[in-house]
């Protein structure tokens, strides 16, 4: 399944989306990055381009790997263009905002796109509870 992996979607461009794409990209993975927010979404490609820098410096990432790493990310700002084959959500803890993203990015996908939420605080089971297909929703929580 995970060489099925291509493309990963990141919804939310705070500290902890920048996170996660940066990871999912470091990991050779394709990576969108959507903030409804454009300053958060440049200030995010921004503080992960230094986090790069700063690996290089350190010798725990080379130059080559670090530029490639960061070509896999696109940042977008249209829901619409979210298609991936894992949709991960790092966004505000509210129970209606995460429902309604769900839905809509259920509606843009595939039936085999893994929708993956970053929630801390809200069941996972109540988010999922609004998807046609709530059995390729999981809770996936980064540190």
């Amino acid at each position: 399944m995970m060489s099925e992996i291509k493309t990963i979607g990141v919804v939310g461009a705070g500290t902890m989306g920048q996170g996660i794409a940066m990871s999912c990209a470091l990991m050779g993975y394709n990576t969108l990055l959507f903030d409804i927010d454009a300053g958060l979404r440049e200030k995010a490609l921004q503080l992960i381009h230094q986090s790069v820098d700063l690996s290089i410096s350190k010798g725990k990432l080379t130059k080559e790997a670090g530029a490639e790493s960061l070509s896999r990310i696109i940042s977008t700002e249209r829901l619409s263009d979210l298609r991936a084959n894992i949709l991960i959500e790092a966004v505000i803890e509210n129970l209606e905002v995460k429902q309604k993203l769900f839905a809509d990015l259920e509606k843009i996908n595939s039936d085999t796109t893994i929708l993956a939420t970053n929630t801390s605080s809200i069941s996972v089971t109540q988010i999922a509870s609004v998807l046609q297909k709530p059995s390729r929703f999981i809770g996936l929580h980064f540190f």
